[in-house]
């Protein structure tokens, strides 16, 4: 192996690496952001990607606690489709 190789190695090791570090750091930020919305917190910074992680996960709190928010139990999707 001559110093080509091994450079190229090292470069596309380190590469992998900080793609898996920055997959965990996003995955952990996506994670908290659910849980502060399954918590009620009305501070959530990614509160659109909480809400598909709440209901990719199959948990109901998300969807209730918008429904009891929206008062007449339509939900603005709903109101969107009428509309178009």
């Amino acid at each position: 192996m001559n110093d080509f190789d091994l450079h190229y190695l090292h470069y596309a090791r380190s590469e992998e690496l900080r793609k898996e570090a920055e997959n965990e750091r996003q995955a952990r930020r996506i994670l908290k952001a659910a849980k502060e919305t399954r918590r009620g917190g009305s501070h959530v910074r990614h509160s659109g990607v909480a809400d598909r992680v709440v209901r990719a996960l199959g948990l109901r709190h998300g969807d209730e606690t918008r429904g009891e928010d929206a008062g007449s139990g339509s939900s603005p999707r709903k109101e969107r489709a009428s509309v178009s």
